[in-house]
This record gives structure tokens, C-alpha cells and sequence, in this order.
């Protein structure tokens, strides 16, 4: 992740599409869990960072796993409802294949994602959306299955009031800075959002902590204290 803001490239539209022209595929193994990556790479020292609430996923979710597509918006009245509708679907229709859509709107007074929106961003293969603002249409986007994470609901929408303006910049969602070189990992517990040069490394450890997770459990569950199965494992 970027500590720094003021050393990120902020872009149009077109030049972050340049920029990241495709986005490779990220899996996490099976069983792990956003809890567990983020043991595995906070014991790596690689200072991942946590974001929870009041920044919710609007239903519950399979573990996942994708490159940040990041944007920022700012509130426009000067726009009007054609215009701020064909720059919304511009910015959904640029959301590369395999990513996390992350959208910093700039306020709490609109809907950032709603039904169409998402079913727009799962025909694109885009793993979740992250956008620390409200949504809207959440029956719906929980019938579909595709994770969205938002900080609350209104049935208010961005039609003539707002538009995208920086793409591939660095932004921080719920006090955490997020850039298009991060990978974001969700599921019901929240996020955690670590570099994606430790990818392998997280892959390895989670492998290595899977194993001593599951032995623990099963200690546990036959009836071992838990400070002697901690003693043995050294993992709880």
C-alpha cells in the first residue's frame, strides 16, 4: 500500500485504463478466510491493513480476492442527468476483468452502487465492490450474490449531482490509503488490503497456517484445553 497519497499518479479515465490494461486473476486457497490473511501477513510483517466497520458488506460472502480498480468522484451540480449517467457507465464499463471496484465518492449523500450497477460489474467478472458511501437496491444486489461493501443505504442516486473524476489514483477508504498496485481481500468479516507483490508469500503462508489451524480445531474439538492446544500448535 501507499503511505503517501501526494505520490500517486492521479489519471483520467483513459490513462488508468492504459495503465492497467488487464488485470491478472488472484485466488486464495481453499479454507482461507480474510481473518486468516490477515494473520498470515501481519506474522510476515508486512503491515496489512484491516478495514471493518462502519464500511459493511451488505450480505454475507465467499472469501475473494482482486487487484484494486480505483476511483475517486466529487459531488457536481453544474452536470446534468444525462451527462452524470454516461459518465457513471463509462466508469463501470472501464473496471477491469478479476479486480476490486473501489470507489471513494467523496460524501454520504448519494447511492454509490445499486442492482444495475452491480449486475453491470459481475458480467464483468469484477470480484466485489468496495465504495465508502451508502448503496441502495440491496435486496436485490443480495439476491445476485456479488459482494458490495458500503457504509449505509439511501434511496437517493447520483443522476444530475455527481461525477468521476480521478481513476488509478490512490484512495482511502475507511482511513486506509488503497492504490491500483494493492490487493483487496474480502469476505463477511470485512477487508484486508496488503501490496500485491506479497502475493506468493501470503499464498505460502496461508497454506503452512491452514494446516496448524486445522490441527488446532481438531484438538479442540475432541476436547483438549485450548492453552495446551495452543502450546503444541502455536496457532489459535
Amino acid at each position: 500500500m501507499s503511505s503517501d497519497p501526494s505520490n500517486s499518479r492521479d489519471g483520467s479515465l483513459d490513462q488508468a485504463v492504459s495503465n492497467c490494461p488487464a488485470y491478472d486473476r488472484y485466488e486464495l486457497p481453499d479454507g482461507a478466510t480474510g481473518a486468516l490473511c490477515f494473520d498470515v501477513l501481519r506474522k510476515a510483517g508486512l503491515a496489512p491493513a484491516s478495514i471493518g466497520s462502519p464500511i459493511n458488506p451488505i450480505a454475507s460472502c465467499e472469501p475473494f480476492i482482486g487487484r484494486a480498480f480505483t476511483v475517486k468522484g466529487v459531488a457536481d451540480d453544474t452536470i446534468s442527468a444525462d451527462e452524470s449517467l454516461l459518465e457513471w457507465t463509462r466508469m463501470l464499463s472501464a473496471a477491469p476483468r478479476h479486480s476490486v471496484f473501489v470507489l471513494q465518492p467523496g460524501d454520504h449523500a448519494r447511492a454509490y452502487m445499486g442492482e444495475l450497477s452491480a449486475h453491470a460489474l459481475t458480467h464483468r467478472q469484477v470480484a466485489a465492490s468496495v465504495v465508502d458511501g451508502p448503496c441502495r437496491d440491496t435486496d436485490q444486489i443480495r439476491a445476485l450474490g456479488f459482494p458490495v461493501y458500503c457504509s449505509g443505504v439511501t434511496p437517493r442516486d447520483v443522476v444530475a449531482a455527481w461525477r468521476p473524476a480521478v481513476f488509478g489514483g490512490a484512495v482511502t477508504i475507511g482511513g486506509s490509503i488503497i492504490t491500483c498496485d494493492d490487493l483487496v481481500i474480502g469476505d463477511s468479516d470485512g477487508l484486508c488490503v496488503t501490496n500485491r507483490r506479497n502475493y506468493n508469500q501470503l499464498v505460502a503462508g496461508l497454506e503452512d497456517a491452514l494446516v496448524s489451524e486445522n490441527l488446532v480445531r481438531e484438538a479442540i474439538l475432541q476436547g483438549i484445553d485450548p492453552h495446551t492446544a495452543y502450546v503444541r500448535y502455536r496457532k489459535f
